[in-house]
């Protein structure tokens, strides 16, 4: 379901959890919609979708269908004194 955001603040960051306060304009014409204090949403960002299709070209593992998630983590390396590097 896509919304128009009405209002959009942040309340808190603490640490690495930011809380914020969002409102949606709720299409009349979803049936049986309803939210309950303490609810959580998801919030999906769109990609570019030639970001996307040169990363799946990369990977050797690639998901069999193109609407399929996955979740990219970046690494960094680690540099000891001696000048190895481990991920």
């Amino acid at each position: 379901m896509l919304s128009a955001v009405t209002h959009f603040q942040q309340l808190l960051n603490i640490f690495s959890r930011v809380t914020i306060n969002v409102k949606l304009k709720s299409p009349i014409s979803e049936p049986g919609l309803t939210y309950n204090a303490g609810d959580h949403v998801g919030v999906m960002a769109d990609n570019r979708e030639e970001l996307v299709d040169g990363i799946l070209k990369r990977l050797a593992n690639k998901p069999g269908r193109d609407d399929e998630p996955i979740q990219l983590e970046l690494l960094e390396e680690k540099h000891t004194p001696m000048g190895k590097s481990f991920p």
